[in-house]
């Protein structure tokens, strides 16, 4: 074995241990020493589009700040195709499509709006429901609910061969929440949530979004009340995501965040 490829496997091997103990603090909400962990990773190999990304994400939660988040991705893109950057962005079990939107400016987005299936690894479901977020948060209902019904088909016929496929479940959930047919939509992931068998963290979170999506917001604020989010969620991040922005009127809100949301970086 010649020291070149000996050298590369070293590599490989120090940049994964970095990566998974990066995420580790992630979920600990230690971002400080995520994001030295991810520098490491980015020196072992440049080209990866994957640590710029989770370091972006560090930015999301830790301040709120988009504009650090969205500099990180264009600063990567000089010597990274941009594309994979995007992909990597909106595919990566560490994110949601609104965490993908916070580090990608317009541009960025216009061109997420051209991935295909294949990006998502065939699946049409997960597929229909990132391009169909992404349309709703510009704006686009149409293009939002068509991309919808295409998840919503897929999943459907997966949950009809298999009845507990919480992912399935999960897609049907928002897709039911998206046309405003809460009750459906709750049962459908407390479906996903009972198939699961583990419980995860970002419960919380998970609970106030489909709310929200549902336009069922005295139940956002109550389970945002609870503070029961998971890692995924910050206070900073809370502030600067425009999902939340149909509850920011409200006392409840206000009074959770507690005019810290005074100093974060809104995307636009």
């Amino acid at each position: 074995m010649s020291r070149a490829r000996t050298s590369s496997q070293l590599a490989n091997r120090s940049s994964d241990r970095f990566a998974i103990i990066a995420f580790l603090y992630r979920e600990e909400q230690r971002f400080g020493d995520a994001e030295r962990l991810n520098d490491r990773v980015i020196a072992l190999d440049s080209n990866d589009p994957g640590p710029y990304v989770r370091k972006a994400l560090d930015y999301l939660r830790r301040d709120g700040d988009t504009a650090g988040a969205r500099a990180i991705v264009r600063s990567a893109a000089q010597h990274i195709d941009s594309m994979a950057l995007i992909t990597a962005a909106v595919t990566n079990y560490d994110l949601a499509t609104w965490d993908a939107l916070g580090m990608l400016d317009e541009p960025y987005q216009r061109a997420l709006l051209t991935l295909r299936p294949e990006a998502f690894g065939g699946d049409t479901a997960w597929f229909g429901l990132a391009i169909g977020y992404t349309y709703r948060a510009r704006g686009d209902s149409i293009r939002f609910h068509a991309y919808y019904d295409t998840a919503f088909a897929t999943a459907s016929a997966k949950v009809q061969e298999r009845p507990n496929d919480y992912r399935s479940l999960g897609v049907t959930s928002w897709v039911l929440a998206g046309r405003g047919q809460r009750s459906q939509a709750y049962a459908a992931m407390d479906r996903a949530r009972a198939s699961r068998g583990v419980q995860s963290p970002r419960w919380g979170e998970i609970q106030a979004r489909l709310s929200v999506f549902a336009g069922d917001y005295d139940r956002a604020l109550g389970a945002l009340e609870q503070r029961h989010w998971g890692p995924g969620l910050t206070i900073p991040w809370l502030c600067a995501d425009p999902f939340w922005d149909p509850l920011r009127s409200d006392p409840r809100f206000q009074r959770l965040v507690q005019d810290k949301c005074r100093s974060s970086s809104r995307p636009r």
